[in-house]
């Protein structure tokens, strides 16, 4: 059901469950409900000739499930409707941007944000004017995502970071354009091509002479930004672990990766191999309550990577720890 506000022909969708729309002095705009929350950092725009405008669109979902994608509706004021996907990380938080060029028409949109099927949110904007004739390419909307903001590598160890997103619009078999900055300022450059359906995903693999510090990732589509990402690499000396890990615990993980055992199995076979100290790990802290009793999906494919020999010992005992840390593999004091 919709409901006409005022004189502004702005669209708000009402919902079942409770839902609250805020709006500030300086343009951002904000929808929750019992769901989750969406946000845009302005609601008014004017678009000038061979401008482009960026809206950033955020929020959070309530109880987010691993590897689930969120996804936005665009209503244009012609009666069309966009649909942009991306994925919540492990906290339940979101982002992303829109991009506005003078492609778009004059007029009231409204975004609503959807997450297993349960709407969280309707946030509403207008474009007031656009000048100039349109831009040649047509506008892109680009999610970019990375899995895990922080990687560890030690001395002749590897590791993996696997960046992914969606183009809105996507030409099958055009490439997506990725320009890693590194901490020195120095850049390299990658190249990607997407699925039918727009999705595409790389990997950035990371040797011991990558230095420590951050890193970042932009990514472009036909010269269109799709956002920027980044991540940080701590080196780290083999002396400062105490790992032994029999082979077979490898074969137990890339078993778990392929979905061949259960995450029970998996959680309860290094349960006992950290108690039996099988498994030497560095001392974490676990905190008092339980965050969450999911294993997140980036912990899949890091095991899957470490029993193909991918990724050093460190960085598959790294995602132990969270488990530990998040009170999902249980240790005994």
């Amino acid at each position: 059901m919709r409901t006409r506000i005022s004189c502004t022909c702005v669209f708000v969708f009402v919902l079942i469950t409770s839902s609250y729309v805020f709006a500030t002095a300086n343009g951002e705009k904000e929808s929750t409900s019992n769901y989750g929350t969406i946000r845009i950092d302005n609601d008014s725009f004017s678009i000038k000739e061979d401008q482009l405008v960026i809206m950033q669109i955020t929020g959070n979902v309530v109880n987010s499930s691993g590897g689930v994608r969120l996804s936005l509706f665009i209503d244009k004021p012609d009666g069309s409707t966009a649909e942009v996907k991306t994925l919540p990380n492990n906290l339940g938080e979101y982002s992303t941007s829109l991009l506005l060029d003078a492609n778009w028409q004059v007029g009231n949109y409204s975004i609503r944000a959807v997450y297993l099927g349960n709407q969280l949110g309707v946030v509403t904007f207008v474009i007031n004017e656009v000048e100039g004739p349109n831009i040649v390419t047509t506008s892109i909307i680009g999610t970019l995502n990375i899995e895990k903001e922080e990687y560890f590598i030690s001395e002749n160890g590897t590791t993996i970071v696997e960046i992914y997103g969606n183009v809105m619009g996507y030409e099958e078999d055009t490439t997506i354009i990725f320009i890693i900055k590194k901490p020195d300022g120095t850049t390299k450059d990658l190249a990607a091509k997407g699925e039918r359906t727009g999705d595409f995903k790389t990997r950035i693999t990371i040797k011991d002479d990558w230095t420590s510090g951050t890193y970042e990732v932009s990514a472009s589509y036909k010269e269109k930004d799709l956002g920027k990402v980044s991540f940080v690499v701590n080196n780290v000396e083999s002396s400062e672990y105490e790992i032994q890990i029999p082979t077979w615990i490898k074969t137990n993980a890339g078993w778990w990766a392929s979905n061949q055992i259960q995450d029970n199995d998996f959680v309860k076979g290094i349960e006992y191999l950290v108690k039996q100290d099988i498994l030497k790990i560095p001392q974490t802290t676990q905190e008092s309550e339980t965050v969450s009793q999911q294993i997140p999906s980036w912990l899949r494919k890091t095991a899957g990577w470490w029993s193909e020999g991918a990724i050093s010992n460190e960085e598959f005992v790294k995602g132990i720890q969270y488990l530990i840390q998040k009170n999902i593999v249980k240790i005994s004091k």
